[in-house]
């Protein structure tokens, strides 16, 4: 074999190589740009422009997978589908972002609220009430870290957020459960007296009548309290 015939063997043996590591330095170089991309149009509002730059940042994303995740949830949150961004969140946060917990979990937490809210409108008190018992454990369970005033998972305010979303949550956890409650605090109807005499059909009718309008008042007051809650402030993709 002489000198011509080995090169283009040792040619075609590295030719893999090199095709995988061109590949991979265009990727490491589109990420910034792709980026780029997902911040400006989330600024700009675009719910599809900012989907679109995040399942370019998920091709091939062996550096941080979790930042595909985190863009496309803020996508889906421009577009009002928040069990949508609520699964891609959830998604980032399993793919360990190190620091960068801390505004995932706001992201996270902000979305379950935005889910407990969209129940609570409905009258869907048992599902809101689950909604914002989730999103309080996801404040619940945040390092640490993300409350240390200097923390490097606290550089724009991630704990405050984390913290303000943490007593929304409760307070309309607290809220929920007294409207499924029927407003009775949660102590339920009184027993009745056993040496009462037996109600009339009537009584009995006017009774269960006048339960179930206290019941849709009280719902109406919880989808009232909601319905003009301020807009919640996401963190955009970076």
């Amino acid at each position: 074999m002489n000198r011509t015939q080995r090169r283009r063997r040792l040619l075609l043996w590295s030719s893999p190589v090199l095709l995988l590591a061109v590949a991979m330095a265009g990727k490491l170089l589109s990420l910034p740009i792709l980026a780029g991309q997902a911040n400006s149009s989330f600024d700009a509002g675009s719910s599809a422009a900012v989907v679109r730059a995040a399942q370019g940042l998920d091709t091939a994303n062996f550096v941080e997978p979790w930042k595909a995740h985190f863009a496309l949830g803020d996508g889906h949150v421009l577009g009002g589908n928040f069990a949508a961004a609520r699964s891609e969140f959830a998604e980032a946060l399993t793919l360990r972002p190190g620091p960068e917990e801390c505004k995932v979990r706001v992201n996270l937490a902000l979305t379950l609220e935005e889910l407990g809210d969209e129940n609570a409108k409905a009258g869907n008190t048992l599902q809101a009430v689950d909604f914002y018992r989730q999103g309080s454990q996801v404040v619940t369970d945040a390092p640490r870290g993300c409350f240390a005033p200097e923390g490097e998972g606290n550089k724009s305010g991630e704990g405050e957020k984390l913290k303000a979303a943490g007593d929304r949550l409760a307070e309309k956890q607290s809220k929920s459960a007294t409207a499924k409650d029927g407003g009775k605090d949660g102590k339920g109807q009184q027993p009745a007296d056993a040496s009462a005499p037996p109600q009339s059909k009537l009584d009995q009718l006017e009774s269960r009548s006048g339960n179930a309008q206290q019941e849709r008042s009280q719902s109406g007051k919880l989808k009232e309290s909601f319905s003009d809650s301020p807009p919640l402030s996401y963190d955009k993709p970076w």
